[in-house]
Parts: structure tokens; C-alpha cells; sequence
């Protein structure tokens, strides 16, 4: 890989990370994360988290089973990226 690629790749999940945060931030808003998802994730993306999430396929499934519920558990969580 090169530096450039490796570069554009780490520019796009910041990208998303923001993006993802950012969707609705007050509100959770459902649409807002929907079109995150569309835009930065695969329609096919497999998710694999903890346990009670397990194993996630698609789009919708990760918004709606993984992180809606995981932002309405944690309020005011914020990624802190020291080292990207």
C-alpha cells in the first residue's frame, strides 16, 4: 500500500467517524445516520461486536441494532483518537 492510499483510506474513516457522530447528535436522528451509512459503509457490511450485538449484515442492522443503542446507553461519549 502506498502512503498516499494509506492516507486517503485514514481520511475517509475520519470521515465517517465524524459523520456517524455527528448525524442527528441532539436527536439521534434515525434518517440522518441511515444516510452516514449509505454513503461511508458497503450495503453488505458485516458486523461483528460484542455480545449482546453478536453478528450484524447490512447497513440498517448496524444502525439500528448496534449504534443507536450504543449511543443512547453511553450520553456524552466521545472518541478520543490519540493515535490514528
Amino acid at each position: 500500500m502506498t502512503r498516499d492510499l494509506n492516507q486517503a483510506n485514514k481520511q475517509w474513516v475520519w470521515e465517517f467517524w465524524w459523520a456517524l457522530e455527528n448525524a442527528g447528535a441532539e436527536s439521534l436522528d434515525t434518517a440522518a445516520m441511515g444516510e452516514v451509512a449509505q454513503r461511508y459503509l458497503d450495503p453488505g457490511v458485516a458486523w461483528h461486536g460484542h455480545d449482546p450485538v453478536n453478528h450484524q449484515d447490512g447497513q440498517e442492522a448496524f444502525i439500528t441494532r448496534f449504534w443507536l443503542p450504543f449511543q443512547e446507553s453511553f450520553h456524552g461519549l466521545s472518541r478520543q483518537s490519540h493515535i490514528f
